[in-house]
């Protein structure tokens, strides 16, 4: 891969904290980057649970447990609140949330699905029916978890939403999700609505001046009725848009178009915006794609204007739902290493933005899961297996556990991006009231299975001195591996999903130059 052509070529020894081997002679380019040390104006506040996770709902009693926890699952949520004192945020939800209705007699969920295709091996439930078990499993999740719950508006059918809505808040008042810690920070009241046309679950007709009508009613009415409209209840998630613009569909439309000023509008606290890097239906994907700098900037971008107006509003802006590529992921490209290193940059840069969190979307068997939390009987690509595939992290939870580690437990830290001259290098830097607390470096330049010659390297000069940083390196084979990742030495590709193998980091003076290898990122922490 090609660097810029400002970057001067020789040969250095690369400098590794692994065993992984490395071609002696090695391409090699060096670049200085210029990194503040105290926090610049306009530095954004960045959440702990930056990276969160949208959970596919008609399969949730197997992510959480039914009768007991399934601790593989907790025990990789675990990992990710080692390193900032806070669990990820959890949504459920997702297609199935419109799928969704409650008996109070059922002890297990109820699901139908379509046949799986070779397009869709893991569909999504056509009918979803649970009772009060489904959301009393919030209870397993770990200490201090906070969980955004999905109610079904897609029906229309304010009855059904209501005993949903006086079952999840009837589950997070019970002593049992009290004890645990668990709480429930907002509803989400539809899931893409501005899909609802080609969804057949609305008329042609139906653009965002009817949803705002329709909405507001419904939620005024099922909010009186299961009583969360007073001020000690959850807030509403809105919108939750699937990014289809026509029709009104658009965030700025939600913010002025009077929305906010209805009722059940002022629940609002949080405007939701899914959106993936790409589709499985746009054509030929390539692995380099996925992880590129530009491409990454250019997508989130675009959302520059609404975060900045939500924020006006005094509102928060996530990402509430957002992965690689939508319907489920590319096999071998949304499941690769290059999922870790594209998961890296584009939270922090969405961060750099404004935005409050991403809910990275999982479902059973989809390939773009960060974490596949039971056994499987048949392979991602829909061959049946004799022998289960096990519950295991996927490589893009490798770049959670990056970002997770990166942003620390200070009680409050900021984030900027570094300027650099490469295509292929990307930089971000972590303040806290201390000053300079952090600063990854990101080489998204491919090094693939197919590549020949030696793994290029850009060797990089910070400009700091007297200061001591610690050094931990993501380490990939090749950008396509769909396993066999480390960090700092270990692995989380264990059996039970906590780390196995020893630490390795290095601790080196903040005046060296550091190595960072094609497909690689390093986390520097500096005391």
């Amino acid at each position: 891969m090609s660097l810029s052509s400002s970057i001067s070529l020789f040969l250095l020894l690369c400098l590794h904290s692994t065993s992984q081997a490395y071609a002696q002679s090695t391409s090699t380019s060096s670049i200085s980057i210029s990194v503040p040390t105290a926090a610049p104006n306009g530095a954004f506040q960045v959440s702990p649970s930056l990276v969160s996770l949208s959970i596919e709902g008609d399969r949730w009693a197997e992510w959480a447990g039914s009768d007991s926890p399934n601790t593989f699952f907790i025990n990789v949520l675990s990992n990710l609140k080692t390193y900032t004192g806070t669990p990820p945020m959890l949504r459920v939800g997702g297609d199935s949330e419109d799928n969704t209705n409650f008996d109070p007699s059922a002890t297990s969920d109820e699901d139908v699905y379509p046949p799986a295709s070779p397009t869709n091996i893991f569909p999504e439930a056509s009918s979803v029916v649970v009772g009060p078990s489904y959301y009393a499993s919030s209870q397993y999740m770990p200490s201090g978890t906070q969980m955004i719950w999905g109610v079904n508006f897609g029906t229309d059918n304010t009855t059904a939403a209501t005993l949903e809505a006086e079952s999840i808040l009837g589950a997070f008042q019970s002593s049992a999700v009290k004890n645990a810690n668990v709480s429930l920070h907002l509803l989400e009241i539809g899931n893409e609505p501005d899909r609802y046309v080609l969804t057949k679950r609305r008329p042609s007709s139906y653009d965002f001046k009817a949803y705002v009508a329709e909405w507001s009613a419904f939620v005024a009415q099922v909010s009186s009725a299961a009583g969360f409209s007073g001020a000690n209840s959850p807030g509403l998630m809105g919108l939750s848009l699937g990014h289809i613009t026509t029709a009104g569909f658009t965030t700025q439309n939600g913010l002025s178009g009077g929305l906010l000023q209805t009722s059940a509008g002022k629940l609002i606290t949080t405007m939701s915006q899914h959106h993936y890097q790409g589709s499985t239906t746009s054509g030929i994907a390539r692995i380099g794609d996925l992880m590129d700098k530009k491409l990454i900037r250019g997508n989130l971008t675009a959302f520059s204007d609404d975060i900045t107006a939500t924020r006006k509003a005094g509102l928060k802006y996530d990402l509430g739902e957002t992965n690689t590529y939508s319907g489920h992921g590319i096999l071998n490209i949304s499941n690769s290493a290059a999922s870790a290193i594209w998961l890296v940059d584009y939270s922090l840069q969405a961060a750099t933005l404004g935005v409050e969190r991403l809910f990275f979307h999982n479902g059973i068997g989809y390939a773009y899961n960060l974490i596949q939390p039971v056994a499987l009987n048949k392979s991602l690509s829909g061959i049946p297996l004799q022998t289960p595939l096990a519950a295991h992290v996927q490589p893009a939870y490798y770049g959670a556990l990056v970002v997770a580690e990166f942003l620390g437990n200070s009680s409050s830290r900021t984030i900027t991006e570094l300027s650099t001259s490469s295509d292929t290098l990307a930089g971000y830097a972590l303040y806290t009231p201390s000053g300079l607390s952090s600063v990854v470096l990101i080489n998204s330049a491919p090094f693939l299975s197919s590549t020949s010659g030696s793994r290029p390297i850009t060797s990089v000069n910070l400009g700091l001195a007297g200061m001591t940083m610690n050094v931990k390196r993501l380490a990939i084979g090749r950008t396509d591996d769909t396993s066999g990742l480390s960090w700092g030495g270990q692995s989380f590709e264990t059996v039970a999903g906590t780390p196995g193998g020893t630490l390795s980091t290095l601790n080196v003076s903040a005046d060296q130059s550091i190595n960072v290898s094609a497909s690689e990122v390093v986390l520097l922490k500096f005391a």
